[in-house]
């Protein structure tokens, strides 16, 4: 069952906000945001003011960030059903010759794209994971627009199958990152060129009994 933390993280990459907009629209500090995603301080604790500048930050209800449960979101926010499908089908998806047999609901707001299931949880981080093993991650593929420290499903033209990383802008060029602290070494980085593709901007993470 997604925690109250995951669903702080899911609903800002949702909305494709930094932890530090975030702590200025609601009057705390982003390590307080920071500490509240990772599950380092009880959300549940928050004062009630706090809970509802989430919720309008997020265009959310603050009994959606609180239970989860979807009856609580807002109309607009209902989901559709969107597909799940594997990373060796990304391509087929594109093209529009898949045939997906699972769907999923859509993170609120979000109507276009596909899910992934995470394969590992190799940016494991201090016993936490940014996206932890078998979690389901949701791409719009109408966001392709780069934007400075968000995650993207890239296709590079050295692998075999997309790479979820976070774009960085640094000096001028973009560069391409693991999105967990730990990995944040020169052997990881390297430089978007016009030879990567952009897939789809992360708009959610979720878990699902499937």
């Amino acid at each position: 069952m997604e925690s109250i933390s995951s669903r702080l993280l899911r609903l800002r990459k949702a909305n494709n906000l930094r932890q530090d907009e975030v702590a200025r629209h609601i009057n705390r500090s982003r390590v307080t945001v920071c500490n509240w995603e990772n599950e380092e301080r009880a959300p549940e604790s928050m004062e009630l003011r706090v809970l509802e500048a989430f919720a309008k930050i997020y265009n959310t209800t603050t009994k959606y960030i609180e239970s989860g449960d979807l009856k609580y979101l807002k109309p607009q926010q209902k989901s559709v059903e969107i597909p799940l499908i594997d990373l060796n089908e990304v391509e087929k998806f594109i093209d529009g010759t898949l045939d997906s047999k699972f769907s999923l609901p859509s993170p609120p707001g979000e109507t276009k794209g596909f899910y992934i299931q995470a394969p590992d949880d190799l940016m494991e981080y201090k016993g936490l994971t940014s996206i932890p093993k078998g979690a389901f991650v949701a791409i719009n593929t109408d966001k392709t627009t780069l934007k400075d420290d968000q995650i993207y499903l890239i296709n590079s033209p050295t692998l075999k199958e997309p790479i979820i990383r976070k774009l960085v802008k640094i000096e001028g060029s973009w560069e391409i990152k693991p999105e967990n602290p730990s990995y944040q070494t020169d052997r990881f980085i390297n430089q978007l060129t016009d030879k990567h593709q952009i897939i789809g901007c992360i708009t959610g993470i979720s878990s699902f009994n499937i």
